[in-house]
């Protein structure tokens, strides 16, 4: 079989398979013929595995002490022209909520692409009742002149920007206080590696 992929691809997921026996941890030891073909299959279609940043498993049986068995089950393959189109890839494994398996954070892009920064709306806005609406109604009674949508988009346009401050001015960086936390879950997993407890 010779490699037909003759575009950039990417593929990723959770492949059920470990490459290597540093991959596991508890239970029987690993045999190297039970991954030769899954290993053998990524070579042949010319996907490499772009690694991690973060804890090295990526799924639990979450059973108790003794029968715990961790594994590195998900992860990220690409090809050459993917790496050409993408200088940089990282994947990083985020904390297990809810779940056996962690997520996958892929990040890539282009050396040569300028990045947009969208707006996002934030639900939590909506609690701090008295002062969101008190912000939309400034934005909106601003004066504004020419046709109807190019007001609308003035209006808007300033309203994302009121928002963006108000929000940095009274609930503060919601996606530091997001990685504080991330970062003090993965602390009490990583004890909980080490312990097995």
């Amino acid at each position: 079989m010779s490699n037909s992929i003759d575009d950039p691809w990417c593929i990723g997921g959770d492949f059920n398979a470990i490459m290597d026996p540093n991959e596991k941890l508890g239970g029987i030891p690993h045999r190297a013929s039970k991954c030769f073909e899954f290993i053998s299959t990524m070579e042949t279609c010319g996907l490499s595995d772009i690694g991690f940043v973060g804890p090295r498993y990526t799924w639990c049986n979450n059973r108790r002490s003794g029968k715990r068995i961790w594994k590195r089950l998900d992860r990220v393959f690409v090809n050459d022209l993917w790496a050409e189109n993408y200088q940089t890839n990282t994947i990083k494994h985020l904390s297990r909520v809810g779940s056996d398996h962690r997520p996958l954070l892929m990040k890539n892009h282009s050396d040569q692409n300028d990045f947009i920064r969208y707006f996002r709306f934030l639900n939590l806005w909506t609690q701090h009742h008295q002062d969101f609406l008190q912000v939309v109604q400034d934005s909106w009674n601003m004066n504004v002149i020419g046709n109807a949508m190019w007001r609308l988009q003035r209006e808007l346009k300033a309203l994302s920007k009121r928002f963006s401050q108000w929000s940095r001015n009274t609930i503060g960086n919601i996606y530091e206080q997001v990685d504080t936390w991330e970062a003090k879950v993965q602390l009490v997993e990583e004890l909980n590696l080490v312990n097995n407890t």
